[in-house]
């Protein structure tokens, strides 16, 4: 099936509007019918339809994943203790990973090693020196593993790091909307969004995106490493996750796990 009703009920759900009801629109057609007690049948019939028209201001539906890390790999350079500082923000990369079984554990590989960068030094030389960073959590479409623990923290975004967690996540952040929007990123995007709002009830943190004037008025909620960098003009900084990052479908996703039904998290 092909078409524009195909493209608007796929855009419905959440998912990549391509206009083609393929094997990913029939998946999250049976979760979303499941979800609230239909025929889970992936048909988009008359019982189906009446239904969303009722819902059609809730988030997409979250496939049963329970946010938990499948392993703990910690990290070689982190601090074990926030110097007081509670957790307030959540702190959102894109890993510069292709989109993999093994992404998130490659990326903790990263992180436990000895990563050496060349750095100028004031004589005008340059010199090899080691690249201090890790992340809290690391994330793919198959898992979740955890590299430093929440309590420590994580060498990420520096001015932030005291109160933040830090979130890699498998892709670049030369992605198009398109590719983030793929059944893998669609996927990863869903397992993250279910790690998220467990830390964000845990310490309070609200559902919001936060901007460069937020993050300079110590706000608390949810922002990119390019928002750390464009707040606090860090000279030759990281814009992960990216211009494409699909914000608005995250933030939705999120509040879906969390149950908000799309209303703002309020600490």
């Amino acid at each position: 099936m092909v078409g524009p009703d195909v493209e608007a009920w796929q855009r419905f759900l959440g998912i990549t509007a391509d206009g083609y009801f393929g094997a990913d629109t029939q998946l999250y057609t049976r979760m979303w019918q499941k979800a609230r007690e239909l025929k889970p049948d992936g048909i988009v019939g008359p019982l189906t339809r009446a239904a969303a028209s009722i819902i059609t201001t809730r988030p997409p539906p979250i496939p049963p994943f329970d946010g938990k890390p499948a392993a703990f790999i910690e990290a070689r350079y982190y601090d074990r203790h926030r110097f007081g500082s509670p957790i307030s923000l959540i702190v959102v990369h894109a890993a510069q990973t292709g989109e993999g079984p093994k992404s998130a554990r490659g990326t903790a590989g990263y992180f436990t090693t000895e990563m050496l960068a060349p750095k100028r030094q004031p004589d005008g030389t340059t010199k090899m020196v080691a690249r201090k960073a890790s992340a809290h959590y690391c994330v793919d479409a198959g898992e979740i593993i955890q590299c430093v623990h929440d309590a420590s923290m994580a060498w990420g975004a520096g001015f932030v790091n005291r109160r933040a967690i830090h979130v890699e996540l498998a892709g670049r952040s030369e992605q198009t909307l398109e590719q983030w929007r793929d059944p893998y990123s669609e996927t990863m995007l869903r397992r993250a969004s279910v790690l998220i709002s467990d830390r964000c009830r845990l310490y309070n943190i609200p559902i919001k995106r936060l901007y460069e004037g937020d993050l300079l008025a110590n706000a608390a909620g949810l922002c990119g490493h390019d928002t750390v960098t464009l707040a606090y003009k860090v000279k030759g900084g990281h814009l992960d996750p990216g211009k494409h990052f699909p914000w608005s479908h995250f933030i939705d996703l999120i509040m879906a796990a969390d149950g908000m039904g799309g209303k703002p998290h309020v600490a």
